[in-house]
């Protein structure tokens, strides 16, 4: 089994760069599903969208969050795609043709599009996602060579981070368990930052914590890539 990081905060310093579950299943943090496409035409798209509310009021999850990808960063091989949502419930969503099939038609409106789902973890609260500022989605894959370790220097760059000006915030993580259009990853962690500004900022004046991030990368992910992300006006 994939080991699960819960709460992988750290990799919210960086802005530019499982198990199956019956329908009843229900989490105690909640599911989420994280939907990446390419615009195909952007009339199509936009009424998908409003569908797609529909829709999942109707299976009782909630659209969070939709807007642009903005760029992309890192090595693993997720198609390229421009635009987002995310949604929450509370139970799996991806397991089953019906619930894939709250994404039909947005899925229909565009060139291609990737569907990542499972538990949420790290949850800060229990209110609305931020509808403004700036967004990063980490998608990993682990190598899983040393767990252990890789907690201890996770929970080390954490709270080093955590100290730093210009904080961010990491609103959940979703431990993937389900996915469409591409392979399963280990994880997606949900980053927030209050503003464009914040992520910059926090890079110029922590290189020494931008060193660590990145040894703590190359010695325990396999395979990472991180969306900045900007929530629709």
């Amino acid at each position: 089994m994939k080991h699960r990081v819960q709460a992988l905060t750290l990799a919210a310093a960086v802005l530019t760069l499982g198990l199956a579950t019956s329908a009843k299943a229900e989490f105690s943090g909640g599911y989420a599903v994280l939907g990446l496409f390419s615009l195909g035409n952007q009339d199509s798209y936009s009424a998908a969208v409003r569908t797609l509310r529909e829709n999942a009021e109707g299976r009782g999850c909630a659209l969070q969050v939709e807007g642009n990808i903005v760029n992309a960063n890192g090595n693993l091989d997720l198609p390229t795609t421009d635009r987002f949502v995310l949604v929450t419930c509370a139970s799996a969503l991806l397991h089953d043709a019906g619930g894939r099939a709250v994404f039909k038609d947005l899925r229909s409106a565009s060139k291609g599009s990737v569907l990542f789902g499972g538990a949420m973890v790290g949850r800060k609260n229990e209110g609305a996602f931020p509808q403004d500022g700036v967004y990063v989605f980490k998608v990993s894959e682990y190598t899983n060579r040393d767990s252990d370790k890789m907690d201890r220097d996770l929970k080390s760059l954490s709270a080093a981070a955590a100290k730093r000006p210009n904080a961010y915030a990491t609103p959940a993580t979703i431990e993937v368990s389900e996915a469409t259009g591409f392979r399963t990853p280990d994880e997606v962690v949900v980053i927030h930052y209050p503003t464009a500004e914040a992520g910059p900022a926090f890079r110029k004046a922590n290189e020494d914590i931008m060193k660590r991030i990145g040894a703590f990368n190359d010695e325990h992910i396999s395979a990472y890539v991180y969306l900045g992300a900007v929530p629709a006006k």
